[in-house]
Formats: structure tokens, sequence, C-alpha cells
């Protein structure tokens, strides 16, 4: 607990609020201390937001078109990226409405009918985009399993097999992970997350002097790992191994002059294509998706610095920087 926390300051912040609406803090003024910033942000993340999730709406939709307009593309590895493409569409819908939301809504004082028609459309958003976001990420796994049958084990067919079943996991689970929480109203808005979107509920009780102060509350940093964050970062480890697998037995098959004599230097040269390729792959995917896990991280390690939703100045500029690569 911070020396300086104070019963009295922590009530008049938190007053009876049952519902937190999205407003900027003056943390100098509040707590009379200095070095101290608030972890809301203003409404430019989320114009940011708006436009990188449009695009990402018109790249999804482009994906989809050329896989329905036509037929010899559709193979089961662009079926697959077809799927994560939807998932992906859904998920960037959803964040384009979550920040007009905020947009519209931020300045709005608890318990008014604006903050409470924002609270309905944060729940929504987060069920939303959190079923979404596991969609997604089961469909990147299961494109890296695939390719790990074909290249790596040459079962096309087990490959072909398994795609209903991906079906059934990758739309079904997140489902039965995310709708349980939708029913216990842990999804809403937290002002500890460093982008606008809306996940799991803040769940401190704004009534209560005792955490004034930063508390780490091991509900919540369970319900999110669980509503997300562990799938995830045992997404990142999994799709790695997978991809280091084949490129292993990629260059296997194509090392040493042998292999040119034994299956044709324009069959190398493909072999070292993919290869390349399967390195790319991976990389994208971690480099675009990394920063909502590292907000995560982050969010977790200083949590038992904040004071009255505000933390020291030198960590509040990491929330300000999460907040922009996140949306990006």
């Amino acid at each position: 607990m911070h020396p300086k926390c104070s019963p009295e300051v922590a009530e008049d912040y938190f007053g009876r609020d049952e519902t937190f609406c999205p407003r900027r803090v003056n943390c100098t003024e509040l707590l009379q201390l200095g070095g101290y910033e608030t972890t809301v942000q203003e409404q430019w993340p989320s114009i940011v937001a708006i436009v990188s999730c449009t695009l990402s709406v018109l790249g999804s939709l482009l994906i989809v078109y050329t896989y329905a307009r036509w037929k010899d593309l559709r193979t089961g590895s662009r079926s697959i990226v077809t799927y994560l493409a939807i998932a992906d569409l859904v998920t960037a819908l959803g964040y384009v409405a979550g920040s007009a939301n905020y947009i519209l809504n931020f300045g709005s004082r608890s318990n008014t009918e604006q903050c409470r028609a924002f609270g309905t459309a944060c729940q929504i958003q987060s069920f939303v985009t959190t079923t979404s976001s596991l969609c997604s990420f089961a469909w990147t796994l299961f494109l890296a399993v695939y390719l790990y049958l074909v290249i790596v084990k040459a079962k096309l067919v087990l490959a072909n097999k398994l795609i209903p079943l991906f079906h059934v996991v990758a739309w079904g689970v997140p489902l039965l992970i995310t709708l349980p929480l939708l029913i216990m109203g842990k999804l809403g808005y937290s002002p500890y997350s460093a982008s606008n979107w809306c996940f799991i509920k803040d769940s401190l009780p704004h009534n209560d002097r005792k955490y004034a102060c930063g508390h780490l509350n091991y509900e919540q940093l369970l319900l999110a790992l669980v509503g997300g964050k562990a799938w995830e970062i045992t997404t990142y480890v999994l799709v790695i191994v997978l991809y280091a697998a084949m490129k292993w037995h990629i260059h296997k098959e194509t090392r040493g002059a042998g292999s040119y004599q034994l299956v044709g230097e324009s069959t190398v040269s493909a072999m070292q294509r993919a290869d390349k390729k399967l390195t790319f792959i991976p990389v994208v995917f971690i480099l675009l998706r990394i920063w909502g896990t590292a907000q995560f991280l982050y969010a977790t390690s200083v949590y038992n610095l904040m004071y009255l939703g505000c933390v020291p100045n030198e960590y509040a500029a990491g929330f300000t920087f999460l907040a922009y690569v996140q949306v990006r």
C-alpha cells in the first residue's frame, strides 16, 4: 500500500458509484501529490483504432471475397485463412463500435443515462470482441497445425479431415468461455486498461475505501487469463514450436548437395521460398498480436503502485505507449 493512502480521499473519489465511466482524472489536484498520472486515456487512441480497424475490415473482406469468388483457391489452408479473416472481421467491427462508444461517452458522470448506455454497449462489445479474438487465435493455431501435418507429416488427407473438428473447437470453445463471463456480469470497462476497449470489468468495489491504493485482485487476474490472455500466450508458444518444426524439416530436406539430385533444383528452390514464408508468418502474427498481451502483463506488474486510479509518472508513459501500439 502506498504510504500516503488516505481513506477520506478514497471515499471522496470513488463515492458510491457502481458504474465507472471513462473520464480523465487530474491526479495532482485530486491526490495533492506530485508525480502521478491517470491511466485513463483520452479519445485519441480510439480515433486511431477506428482508422486501423477500418483498414482491417477492408483487408478481411478482401480475403473473404477472393475465397468466395475463385473456387480454385479453396484449398484447406486458404479455407482456414478465410475463417481467420472472418473472426478478425468481427473483432475489427467490434473495436470500431467500442471506440465510437468510448468517444461518444467520454467524460460522462457515473449513474447517468449516458453512463449506463456506455456500460451496456461496453458489455456487448467486450463479449463480441473477446469471443471473436479467441476464435482468431484458435484459427491461427489450427493453421499452424494444418501446415505441420501437411509439410512435416505428409498427411494431407488427415489435415483436411480435421477441418470440421477445427470448426467445432474454434467457434464453440470461445463461446463456452465468454458466455458465462457475460452472464456473471464480468465483462465491461476497466480504467486500468491501456486501450479504450472493453474486456474484463474492473471488479474492485468502488465504495470500499481499503481499495484506494492498488491491490492486485487475483479474481480479476484469473478472469483475464481465462477470458483470453492464457490462450493468447499458449498460442504464441505453440505457433512458434510448430513453425520451427516445419522450418527444421524443410532445412533437413534441402540440406546437402544430394537434395538437388533427389528432388530437383526447382523443388529445392520452392522449398526455400516456403522456408522464408514460414519465418514471415509467425513473426507477423506475434508482432500484430503481442501488444494486447504486453499491456496485460504491464498493467499487472504495476498494479500495486496504483493510487486511486493513478500511477507514478514514470509508469504512466507505458500505458500511453501501449494504448497506441495496441490499436494501431
